[in-house]
């Protein structure tokens, strides 16, 4: 009778594991049913948002790439005694002294 009675309690054990694993397994099958619902849902707001960050960062690097033109130029003209003359003459409409400046326009 002892033996049944540690047969029936291991079936039964075994029994309730089973059930609570499968409690739990069908809990994460939910979740993960409500996850990927929510992601194909949400996949065309996903793929438009990732296509405006490929244009923005576009964006970002053409403007960086501009700053970084406009830096060298900066320095060279701090630098280099002809783009500083060029500068002044081009922009400013300055001259030598003793030279004579027109202006045409």
């Amino acid at each position: 009778e002892e033996v049944a009675m540690r047969a029936l309690f291991r079936k039964k054990r075994i029994t309730i594991r089973t059930l609570v694993r499968a409690i739990l397994l069908s809990g994460l099958g939910w979740v993960l049913c409500v996850l990927l619902w929510q992601s194909e849902s949400s996949l065309p707001l996903l793929h438009a948002q990732q296509q405006e960050v490929a244009q923005l960062q576009a964006v970002v690097d053409d403007l960086q790439d501009g700053i970084a033109t406009i830096n060298a130029e900066m320095k060279a003209f701090v630098t280099d005694e002809y783009m500083l003359e060029k500068l002044a003459r081009e922009q400013l409409g300055m001259g030598k002294a003793g030279e004579t400046v027109y202006v045409l326009g």
